[in-house]
C-alpha cells in the first residue's frame, strides 16, 4: 500500500475557505491550514469535522436524516456535510464518496464513545 502525501499551498487553502464560506459558513484560515495538514482523505475528513462542529455536536448526531429518524439523534447540516465531501474528493480524486461517509459516521461514533467516556 503507498501513502499520498498532499501539501497544499495558500491558493489550496484559499479555495478550501471559499468553498465554504459560500455554503454559508466560514471557517478561519488557522483551522483550514490544520485541516490541510492531513496526508490522507480520512485524516482530511476527521480534520475538516473537527474544525466544523464540536466534540459535543458530534457525540449527539449523526450523518443523515433518515439515522436521525431512527436514533432520535440530530442530523448534521447536510451542506456542510457535502462540502467536507466535496473538499475530500478535490483533494483526494480517488476517494470515494461512500468510502468517505462512511469515515465520518465512523468519526461521530468515535466520538460518542469518547463524549460518554468522560
Amino acid at each position: 500500500m503507498h501513502w499520498l502525501t498532499v501539501y497544499l499551498g495558500e491558493y489550496e487553502l484559499l479555495q478550501i475557505f471559499c468553498l465554504l464560506s459560500q455554503a454559508g459558513f466560514v471557517i478561519s484560515n488557522d483551522i483550514i491550514r490544520q485541516a490541510s495538514t492531513a496526508k490522507t482523505w480520512g485524516s482530511l475528513a476527521c480534520n475538516l469535522m473537527t474544525a466544523l462542529f464540536s466534540r459535543e455536536e458530534m457525540a449527539n448526531s449523526c450523518l443523515t436524516q433518515k439515522q436521525a429518524a431512527k436514533t432520535g439523534k440530530i442530523a448534521l447540516p447536510a451542506e456542510k456535510v457535502q462540502a467536507i465531501t466535496d473538499q475530500v474528493k478535490k483533494v483526494f480524486p480517488s476517494s470515494e464518496t461512500g468510502a468517505i461517509r462512511i469515515k465520518l459516521s465512523t468519526k461521530l461514533r468515535d466520538e460518542r464513545n469518547a463524549f460518554s467516556n468522560n
